[in-house]
């Protein structure tokens, strides 16, 4: 992979992020209920589509249980084996699959500033490593401390909605709103008990879907009473008591960050990579809004051969000749795929990922049955 696309920018910690990642912790239990205005849920649906935040920062806490077997020699993320492309560079889009798999298992903490769409700023921690991924302005850097390499690359002029922005961060506010696409027609939408999240007021948005075929069973988002971002997002899996997904703001403030903070030097002794990044294709820009994504989920057009069905039963099917190099013929995926009819399944508790013998994919947050319908295996 290279470091082109925006959502290829960000290490696996955003992980599908498709849906996200957090358990949250003690640091995130809530104190005493505050009182809050009542809101019924389209007010707070509102907030969260309509929120405005344009800079801020906070320390997040993000801890997953999909219930995925430990590969051998998988570390977290951050060892020296992981993120390292074949000649040896560390790159924020050259992660192994291996330390993907890490972040898909256990608690990690990481650091975002964001000062409007060209300025940000993520820090993932492993111990007393960490990875940095750093946008000012049309500079691109990654510094990985573990193996002490960084990668630089200069956005080119036309980049303009494909460059990685505040919209590329793994938030709970992005999260949430990749989930809230989902929420129109088969969801139960319901307001919780107020709380308080990283010292402040927070509404509570639950999310039921109504489906019977999704792994999803309840999706719980915590809403800044002031800001109308979400602070955090817990999704649980159907027949699993601990959440699969988790993410949340420790800490949390809704103002510019230091500018000192998005430059960056690559500290003496390290070894820095230039990367040329392609000129984008000329395409319309993308929905970024909930009600945009909602429209966009709506239309058959936006993906007519890769997503069949829709909201929480959607499946994407990837034909053969699309599949991802670092999918098709992965020894570590193959390791803990298991062979069913038709091919070989990559299960979780929150979803499934279909091999098939032809070499196609097939994914969603469904059980095998349903993907292997919508793969045309049954």
């Amino acid at each position: 992979m290279k470091l082109s696309a925006s959502r290829k920018w960000i290490p696996a910690v955003a992980v599908p992020v498709l849906i996200g990642t957090v358990v949250l912790g003690s640091s995130l239990a809530a104190k005493a209920e505050p009182t809050l205005p009542p809101k019924s849920a389209a007010e707070l649906l509102a907030m969260v589509a309509n929120n405005d935040v344009r800079a801020f920062s906070g320390q997040l806490s993000a801890s997953t249980d999909l219930g995925l077997p430990q590969l051998p020699d998988t570390g977290a993320l951050g060892s020296n084996k992981q993120g390292m492309s074949e000649q040896g560079h560390s790159s924020p889009a050259t992660a192994s699959v291996s330390a993907i798999l890490g972040l898909l298992s256990g608690t990690h903490q990481a650091r975002v500033y964001v000062d409007g769409p060209a300025k940000a700023r993520l820090q993932v921690f492993n111990g007393m490593n960490e990875r940095n991924l750093i946008r000012n302005g049309s500079s691109l850097w990654s510094y990985d401390s573990a193996n002490r390499t960084a990668t630089h690359a200069i956005l080119p002029a036309s980049a303009g909605h494909h460059a990685p922005d505040a919209s590329s961060m793994p938030t709970p506010d992005e999260l949430a709103k990749t989930l809230l696409a989902k929420i129109e027609p088969g969801t139960d939408v319901s307001v919780g008990t107020a709380s308080t999240i990283a010292g402040r007021d927070a509404y509570e948005l639950t999310l039921s879907p109504k489906t019977g075929s999704s792994l999803v069973a309840e999706v719980q988002i915590g809403i800044d009473a002031q800001t109308g971002m979400a602070l955090n997002v817990t999704v649980d899996a159907v027949g699993q008591s601990d959440p699969a997904i988790s993410l949340g703001f420790t800490s949390f403030t809704p103002q510019a960050p230091n500018a000192s903070l998005f430059d960056f030097t690559p500290p003496p002794g390290a070894t820095v990579r230039e990367q040329k990044l392609p000129t984008p294709p000329a395409t319309n820009h993308p929905a970024t809004g909930v009600k945009d994504r909602q429209s966009m989920a709506k239309k058959p057009t936006a993906a007519p051969n890769f997503v069949k069905g829709h909201g929480w039963d959607a499946v994407v099917v990837i034909p053969a000749k699309d599949v991802p190099a670092q999918l098709s013929g992965n020894k570590e995926l193959s390791m803990l795929a298991t062979p069913v009819s038709g091919g070989k399944l990559l299960h979780t508790s929150l979803f499934n990922v279909l091999i098939r013998d032809d070499g196609s994919v097939a994914a969603g947050m469904v059980p095998l049955e349903v993907l292997q319908s919508a793969a045309g295996t049954r």
